[in-house]
């Protein structure tokens, strides 16, 4: 590199001393008189030689020294040329070996395509069958996603209801032990629409099956389980475009106004009804409603029990009007017309719809005028009666060939009640006052032992936390004013009673309701229970034993007897 800088710095020098010398020159001045000067001096003097001058010799350094950057920059440019050179080299050989790696594996994809078209093929049908199984499944799944909607919309409208009641009930009457019977009733059912215009209803509740009258189960029985029945079943027709309509068909609850006395609150009637409802818009009165219905309770296939082969049902109807007579008094009068068709099966057929169980023994028939009052098995639990017996006047109609006994009802029945629910505002929200007064007469019955009395008031409510609620009701039952089988199995007897009753209850939390009720009845007229004459012979029919209070005999005046009753009742 010196080397080649000091032939360059040889090369140049001439050059530049050439250069300096033009450039040192001074220009040519004009011409003036020279005269004096040429007479000085001498023709025979010589010029000096040049000489470098310090402006020349650092203009000569500073180009060298330019030359040297220049050349630097030259060097540099080089060395990355040469750089760029190797990398493109390097470049270039990677290039060329993917490129030989790439030849190979196209020579190999090319020795093998053959093979793997077949598989592809094979492939390709596959999938095409997966695919058709996928779109498949996925058409499954949202129709199931549609039946799954439908049915979560469905039980998201589902009403679910029911109530669980603990029960201690304790008897006193004179001439006997108190008793103490501890009872339990669970209900529960549900509500579901059925599309737009129908209601769909279903509930069980405990009991005994052969009892129509009670949801209770005594706690007894070596803790056994306790039996659950159907209870309810029905269908509801509600249409929407016509609300004042609606139509029930199935076991369902009675949708029309009664008491207990001809229609214990623990029947879930079978059969029909048909209501129209209709709200009227006048300051006094509020609404009409009228009620038809056909319950069957006995379906007779052939001649038995004393009966021909037509079922056994009732028919009748209810007119309802809701009158408010003052802003403070709403009075909801009704009158209800029931006719019973073929009732004596219920005096010839035996408990549990025909099957013939006497007392949980099987194989026993009862024949009353042979072991009357001498089989213990031969009691009137044998009949479709719920306790405590059949109370109405009845006679013997024939006695078989064997000795069965053929009873039947003296009175037919054909009820007439009027009822009339009273509501008064006291102007305290918590103690409405409310009264309900009805008369019921048997149109059909054989003598005049054919009217129920009832007045039933209370003060107070139950709907929120803490309130209370405190009420009497009086009853006067005669013997064939309805039919025993189907009054409420509370009260002393279900005819032919006289009773007086006292209850309150207190809403102890939202959906719990601790309530005391106080019975005391007597028999009304114990003469009525006397046996009855059997057609033909010198015995007698007596049935209707154990009625009276201990020591009492027919015609004797009966002794009180107290039932008091506590209730635990939750309600969901």
């Amino acid at each position: 590199m010196r080397l080649t800088r000091l032939l360059l710095l040889l090369f140049l020098l001439p050059i530049s001393l050439i250069a300096g010398d033009n450039a040192a020159a001074p220009q040519t001045a004009p011409p003036k008189n020279t005269t004096r000067r040429s007479s000085a001096v001498s023709p025979k003097t010589k010029s000096a030689p040049a000489v470098v001058s310090a402006e020349q010799l650092k203009a000569l350094q500073d180009a060298l020294a330019a030359q040297e950057r220049r050349i630097q920059q030259l060097e540099e440019q080089i060395q990355q040329r040469d750089q760029q050179w190797r990398q493109l080299q390097s470049q270039l050989q990677k290039t060329e070996a993917s490129a030989a790696a790439a030849d190979s594996r196209l020579s190999e994809m090319q020795f093998s395509s053959s093979r793997n078209l077949e598989e592809r093929n094979s492939l390709q049908s596959d999938l095409d069958k997966f695919k058709v199984s996928v779109n498949t499944l996925a058409e499954n799944a949202k129709e199931e996603h549609k039946r799954v909607s439908s049915m979560h919309t469905l039980l998201g409208k589902v009403r679910w209801f029911g109530d669980i009641r603990v029960q201690n009930v304790d008897y006193f009457l004179a001439g006997q032990n108190v008793r103490v019977r501890e009872r339990i009733r669970v209900r529960i059912g549900m509500e579901s629409p059925l599309g737009q215009d129908f209601v769909a209803g279903v509930g069980l509740a405990t009991g005994n099956l052969g009892d129509e009258t009670s949801g209770n189960a005594a706690l007894t029985n070596f803790f056994q389980k306790k039996t659950f029945g159907l209870n309810l079943g029905y269908i509801t027709y509600k249409p929407e475009k016509h609300k004042w309509l609606t139509l029930t068909g199935g076991k369902f609850a009675p949708h029309w106004q009664r008491t207990t006395q001809y229609l214990d609150g623990d029947i879930m009637p079978e059969g029909f009804s048909e209501r129209l409802s209709f709200d009227i818009n006048n300051n006094v009165l509020k609404n009409v409603t009228l009620q038809a219905m056909q319950l069957f309770f006995y379906e007779n296939t052939a001649v038995k029990y004393g009966t021909s082969g037509i079922d056994s049902f009732a028919a009748g109807g209810q007119l309802l009007v809701k009158l408010k007579l003052h802003k403070r008094w709403t009075i909801a009068p009704s009158y209800t017309a029931l006719n019973w068709h073929n009732e004596n099966i219920l005096m010839n057929a035996p408990a549990f719809s025909g099957v013939e169980v006497v007392s949980g023994t099987t194989g026993i028939v009862c024949n009353p005028v042979t072991a009357l009052n001498t089989n213990p098995s031969c009691s009137f639990a044998t009949l479709p009666y719920a306790p405590p017996g059949m109370t109405n006047a009845y006679k013997v109609l024939s006695v078989g060939s064997n000795g069965n006994v053929v009873r039947g009802f003296l009175s037919k029945f054909m009820y007439s009640n009027l009822m009339v629910d009273s509501t008064i505002d006291t102007g305290r929200e918590r103690w409405p006052w409310k009264m309900t007064l009805e008369h019921h007469m048997n149109l059909r019955a054989a003598s005049n032992n054919s009217h129920i009395y009832q007045l039933q008031t209370s003060l107070g409510q139950t709907k929120n936390k803490n309130d209370f609620l405190f009420g009497y009701g009086f009853l006067r039952e005669e013997q064939d004013a309805a039919i025993a089988a189907f009054v409420e199995d509370d009260q002393r007897l279900p005819t032919n009673i006289v009773e007086h009753t006292f209850f309150a209850q207190w809403k102890a939390a939202p959906n719990v309701v601790l309530a005391y009720k106080l019975y005391v009845g007597r028999v009304l007229n114990s003469a009525l229970f006397a046996p009855v004459a059997i057609p033909g012979s010198t015995k007698t029919d007596a049935l209707q034993t154990g009625f009276l209070a201990p020591g009492v005999l027919p015609g004797q005046l009966d002794h009180y007897r107290k039932r008091m009753q506590f209730d635990l009742i939750y309600t969901f």
